[in-house]
């Protein structure tokens, strides 16, 4: 009998089975990105997993953020980003902890590769009022095992800051 066997449930469920086994992750990134530059998260996961969810929220300036795959590295991506479990509970999780396979990076840059996920989004700021103004994709996609980079680059004449948020499961 598996540790999810015991734990009763219903057909339709409210919470994920693999939330209950610590399998969702969440990471973020917070942002301040010179005028002409470029940040690039790499995310390199050791199993398949589902794609939950991302956004980019920008408070100033404007960033297109690219999901390229088979680039080429430069430079040390050697900054860790923190891997926050979805569920940090001790009553409501079923089994043993997991530890994800994720390893999640910035600090380098990339060249060349494919895009295949865009999202465009601009900050506002007048009168020394600040909007923050967010892009986001909420659809579930499932994804194999590999190195996915995340390149946010700036799009205005002046300083881009803001978070760039991900959420995902492991398979």
């Amino acid at each position: 009998m598996t540790p999810l066997e015991s734990f009763s449930r219903t057909a339709v469920e409210v919470v994920s089975a693999r939330l209950l086994l610590g399998r969702q992750f969440r990471t973020f990134f917070e942002f301040s990105i010179p005028s002409g530059q470029s940040a690039v998260i790499r995310f390199q996961s050791g199993s398949d997993f589902v794609l939950q969810s991302q956004s980019l929220n920008v408070t100033s300036g404007g960033v297109r953020f690219a999901a390229v795959v088979n680039a080429t590295e430069s430079g040390v991506f050697g900054s860790a980003l923190p891997v926050v479990s979805k569920n940090r509970t001790t009553s409501h999780r079923v089994g043993p902890d997991y530890v994800t396979v994720a390893d999640i990076t910035s600090g380098g840059q990339i060249s060349s590769g494919t895009e295949v996920e865009v999202i465009r989004v601009s900050g506002t700021s007048s009168g020394g009022h600040a909007t923050t103004v967010s892009g986001a994709q909420n659809n579930h996609r499932m994804l194999p095992a590999g190195v996915y980079y995340l390149k946010l680059e700036n799009t205005d004449n002046s300083t881009s800051t803001g978070v760039y948020m991900v959420e995902w499961e492991e398979l």
